[in-house]
């Protein structure tokens, strides 16, 4: 019996590959807001308008005085939007370096012979799937089942429990692979 199984689930090819454009795409429109929203936060962190936002009272504090509270606003609007901007351009960068590895493993892939599901998509999928539905209770297991699903092989390359003949309580069971 070969180590590779043949493709069964939907976990390959044209799923592979829409799921890798999904996440590049997320990821860099993700760090394209971020960073837009970042600049404009850095832009508006003028200190005579922050000044004259709290002096007309649509920002106040009761424990700090007016100087304290433009101070704070404008480090906060300075610093933010710069975090924001760099949080952006991160985004955008591991956006673009996720595609290209992912282009290079599946080149890697198909130069190796290996055929069969694609564990890192079937892991990428089940994530957006816990996120999606992360109102729901235990979103963690439907997002881990929908992988599992999308990954169906044989159960010749997974991971199973054997028991082990050790007398401790403790070390009652070891971990082997499936082979």
């Amino acid at each position: 019996m070969s180590s590779v199984s043949e493709p069964r689930g939907i976990g390959s090819g044209a799923v592979s590959r829409t799921a890798d454009w999904v996440v590049t795409l997320v990821a860099v429109l993700a760090g394209l807001l971020s960073a837009a929203g970042g600049a404009t936060l850095y832009a508006a962190a003028d200190r005579s308008r922050i000044a004259a936002v709290v002096a007309e009272g649509t920002a106040r504090s009761d424990g700090l005085t007016e100087a304290q509270l433009v101070d704070t606003l404008h480090g906060l609007a300075w610093w933010g939007g710069i975090g924001l901007a760099v949080t952006g351009v991160l985004f955008v960068v591991a956006g673009v370096a996720f595609k290209l590895y992912r282009a290079r493993r599946r080149r890697r892939r198909a130069e190796a012979g290996v055929t069969g599901p694609d564990t890192t998509t079937n892991a990428v999928i089940g994530a957006v799937a816990t996120v999606v539905a992360s109102f729901v209770p235990f979103s963690p297991v439907l997002g881990g089942a929908v992988a599992g699903y999308i990954g169906r092989s044989d159960g010749s390359s997974g991971i199973r429990t054997v028991p082990s003949p050790v007398s401790s309580p403790r070390d009652r069971w070891s971990f082997s692979s499936g082979s």
